[in-house]
């Protein structure tokens, strides 16, 4: 043991000093390093961030590249006021008139949607623009959406995809199999329709003097005018909520069986099992579509079950979707709608949406399970059956849309066929035992454990052949009155 000497001492003390230094130094070392590390991997996470920003940008630059490649045939500038105004007023009046036998003709125009419309919509979609950069990027889940947990989103956009980036196994198990809407482009890009389906060409090309049905009166018959009086009609009106072009006979008349072959089916949607029962008894399945700005279709669910396609060829429509299983009374706007309001689409999108919108904005769990979106030429939106939407024309459009039974929907096709259309469920079991015996059996599987039986009265026959001649004679007397 060293003796507490001067000398010592003072080695002591120089020994402990350097050893503190020693150990401030090997500190100051780690420091340094973990410093450096936390510095490299800090220019890692933004390396990653720039990288992803970039492929981010150039996947939109690339949708937007293909979302460009449909050429859209604008040929307005060629379009010229060739009927008497005077003429095509008291065509389109009477048809007005007949459509809704409640409003008289300056009623019509009673909200002036006609002076605030533009503005409305100008807004409305820079807001759904915001909405679907967000949801393409991911920043909304579909799961969350659609749940009543407290993250649960109250609005989301609608998927975007382009046909070459998916197969038609794809869009079976991503979509169609889950019940979820998409919207596809690329698919009508080489359509004749192109070009045969401007506005200039319906009104003054082959398919001009084409009958079409522009609305329907109280008894449920259509009211029809020629395509070159309603391309006129579409110019020139100021209507809150314009007549619209919603014809499902387009392809059968003389005057338009050429427009059959302007389109076809696009490839994901080829499935149609209503065909077998045959064109005169399976239900109106496809429509021709010519809507003025303004005008379009309040909140329904398509019948029969069945699924949806719309492919748009000019103009702009905005769709809102909600999931099956919401309330009717809340989606089709009974409990927002105020006094004096009509149950026109411009009306529910302007006024009932927004307030439907913000009441479950209120809600600690918002569940109604809302996609909005807009749809722009070119562009084919898968519906599925169950989902109810409604659409409003944000410019002058021309569409088609088929509805459709397929493999995937007809176990739900097929329970609400049976109770809607008894004698034509009975025929199509029929031809499907033929053609399809795996989903006629899955018919006969269903009707048993349902305890469903086709069961007919000579009542219901004869019901049906009264309804089915007073049709007949209407739809005479109603092309007398076009000539």
């Amino acid at each position: 043991m060293l003796s507490r000497t001067p000398q010592n001492v003072k080695v002591l003390i120089e020994e402990t000093k350097q050893s503190s230094q020693g150990v401030k130094a090997e500190e100051k070392e780690e420091e340094d390093d973990k410093s450096e590390k936390e510095g490299q991997k800090a220019k890692k996470v933004k390396k990653e961030k720039k990288a992803k920003k970039e492929k981010e940008s150039r996947s939109e630059s690339e949708q937007d590249q293909k979302h460009a490649s449909f050429a859209v045939v604008d040929d307005d500038h060629l379009y010229v006021t060739k009927y008497s105004s005077s003429k095509v007023n008291d065509i389109m009046d009477s048809a007005k008139l007949k459509h809704r036998t409640s409003l008289k003709l300056h009623d019509w125009q009673r909200y002036g949607y006609y002076s605030t419309f533009r503005e409305w919509r100008d807004k409305d979609t820079r807001e759904m623009e915001k909405l679907d950069r967000r949801h393409q990027r991911g920043d909304t889940s579909y799961a969350q959406h659609i749940g009543v947990e407290k993250q649960a989103k109250l609005v989301i956009g609608c998927d975007r995809v382009h046909c070459d980036d998916l197969s038609i196994e794809q869009f079976v198990e991503k979509y169609e199999k889950p019940y979820l809407p998409v919207m596809i482009s690329g698919l009508a890009d080489k359509w004749p329709a192109i070009k045969n389906w401007t506005l200039t060409q319906l009104s003054q090309g082959p398919y001009r003097d084409l009958p079409m049905k522009c609305g329907e009166d109280d008894e449920g018959y259509s009211i029809k005018t020629k395509l070159k009086y309603f391309v006129q009609y579409l110019h020139s009106n100021r209507d809150d909520s314009p007549l619209y072009v919603f014809d499902s006979g387009f392809g059968e008349r003389e005057e338009g069986k050429d427009m059959l072959t302007d389109y076809e089916k696009p490839k994901y949607f080829t499935d149609d099992l209503f065909s077998l029962v045959g064109e005169k008894r399976r239900p109106p399945y496809r429509w021709m579509l010519v809507g003025p700005e303004r005008s379009g279709t309040n909140v329904h669910r398509d019948p029969l079950g069945t699924s949806a396609w719309n492919t748009l060829l000019r103009g702009k429509k905005r769709w809102v979707m909600f999931k099956p299983g919401c309330p009717a009374d809340l989606v089709e706007g009974d409990l927002h709608r105020q006094k004096g309001e009509d149950n026109e689409a411009a009306t529910y999108f302007t006024k009932v949406l927004p307030r439907i919108r913000a009441d479950e904005e209120k809600k600690a769990t918002p569940d109604l399970g809302m996609i909005e979106c807009i749809q722009y030429p070119g562009e084919t939106i898968f519906v599925p059956g169950g989902w109810w939407h409604a659409v409003l024309n944000l410019e002058d459009t021309v569409a088609v849309t088929q509805n459709f039974a397929s493999r995937t929907n007809f176990p739900v096709v097929w329970k609400k066929t049976r109770k809607g259309r008894k004698h034509m469920a009975k025929r199509w079991l029929d031809k499907l035992e033929e053609e399809w015996p795996d989903l006629a059996a899955t018919a006969h599987r269903l009707n048993k454990e349902d305890s469903f039986e086709f069961i007919f009265s000579d009542k219901s026959k004869k019901k049906k052949k009264d309804k089915d001649a007073k049709k007949k004679k209407k739809k005479k007397e109603s092309m007398m009155s076009m000539k």
